[in-house]
C-alpha cells in the first residue's frame, strides 16, 4: 500500500488508463485488507473501509478514462456495499464518454456470486439508509458544486438553491421558517422558504 501510495503521487499517474488502474488497484488492495481484518464488522472499522473506497469510487466516475469493464468493478463495489440505487445514475453520466473497453491488468477481488449477482461478503453492506449513513459520515466528502457560481455576498460558490436562499434573505417581504428533527444521531434541518412579492 505504501509503495502505492508512492506511485500515486506521480504526476503520470493522473490521467488515462493508468489513472484508472491504480486507483482500482488501491481499491483491490483496500478490500483484501477489509476482508482478513479480524471484526471487518465493527462500526468503526466498517465506516472506515466504506468511506475510504466511497471516495476513490466517487473519484473514479468523474475520470474520463473508464471502460465497460471498469463500470462494471465499480458497480459490483457499489452493490456490495448497499449504494445499488447509485449505479445507474452514475453509469448514464459517464456512458457519455466511455473509452474503448479493455481487461485491467490484474484480477480485481470477486465481490458478487456468479449467477446471482448478490455480494459474496455481507458485513460490506451499510445497515442504515443510505442518505442517513452519508450524512452521517460522508457530508465532507460529499459534491457541492451543483450549479455553483460565484455570488459577492459570501467567502465560497453557493449552489443554485443557496443562491435562492441569499436571494430570499435579502429581500425584505420574506421569511425562513426552521425546522429541527432529530433522527438517530443525525439532526436534520428542513429549511422551507417562502418568498413574498
Amino acid at each position: 500500500m505504501s509503495h502505492l501510495r508512492s506511485l500515486l503521487r506521480n504526476p503520470r499517474t493522473d490521467a488515462g488508463w493508468l489513472s484508472v488502474e491504480i486507483r482500482l488497484y488501491s481499491l483491490h488492495l483496500t478490500i483484501q485488507h477489509w476482508i482478513a481484518e479480524p471484526e471487518p464488522e465493527n462500526p468503526k472499522i466498517h465506516d472506515n473501509y466504506v468511506i475510504s473506497i466511497l471516495r476513490v469510487v466517487k473519484e473514479l466516475y468523474t475520470n474520463d478514462s473508464l471502460t465497460g469493464t471498469t463500470l462494471g468493478v465499480l458497480a459490483s463495489i457499489l452493490v456490495s456495499l448497499g449504494f445499488t440505487n447509485y449505479i445507474v445514475p452514475l453509469e448514464e453520466e459517464v456512458c457519455r464518454r466511455l473509452q474503448p473497453d479493455r481487461d485491467l491488468e490484474f484480477t480485481f477481488v470477486k465481490l458478487l456470486k456468479s449467477k446471482s449477482h448478490k455480494p459474496l461478503y455481507k458485513f460490506m453492506a451499510i445497515k442504515e439508509d443510505p442518505v442517513i449513513w452519508q450524512l452521517r459520515v460522508f457530508g465532507e466528502y460529499m459534491d457541492r458544486s451543483m450549479d455553483s457560481a460565484s455570488d459577492p455576498r459570501v467567502a465560497f460558490q453557493p449552489d443554485a438553491w443557496q443562491r435562492e436562499v441569499l436571494d430570499c434573505l435579502d429581500n425584505p417581504k420574506s421569511s425562513i421558517l426552521v425546522v429541527g428533527e432529530g433522527f438517530l444521531s443525525v439532526k436534520i434541518i428542513r429549511v422551507q422558504l417562502t418568498c413574498q412579492l
